[in-house]
């Protein structure tokens, strides 16, 4: 399934799949198989297209699908306990790194 928000807005600023896998240094193959949904972005990647059509980074999740099928959340739709629970493993990761 292609990834019409993200097609639509590349396009919007006329970038074809040729010139983005130009820009990537990637082949059109390697492109299209991403807007197809086919294999995943990186996130370097999504960083990279974001930029390139000017829209905040938290919108990624708008742009760019799961190839599993699954949907993306934002942080903002995550259950606070979901939250909490990343606040913990974040504070004991630093803690770790700090010693």
């Amino acid at each position: 399934m292609k990834n019409h928000k993200l097609h639509r807005a590349l396009m919007s600023k006329d970038i074809t799949y040729e010139y983005l896998s130009e820009l990537m240094s990637r082949s059109t193959s390697y492109i299209s198989s991403r807007m197809n949904n086919k294999l995943p972005w990186s996130m370097d990647e999504a960083y990279f297209i974001m930029d390139l059509i000017n829209e905040d980074y938290s919108k990624i999740p708008e742009y760019f699908s799961r190839t599993d099928g699954k949907e993306m959340r934002s942080y903002s739709q995550c259950s606070s306990s979901s939250i909490e629970l990343l606040k913990v493993i974040f504070e004991a990761a630093l803690e770790k790194l700090s010693a």
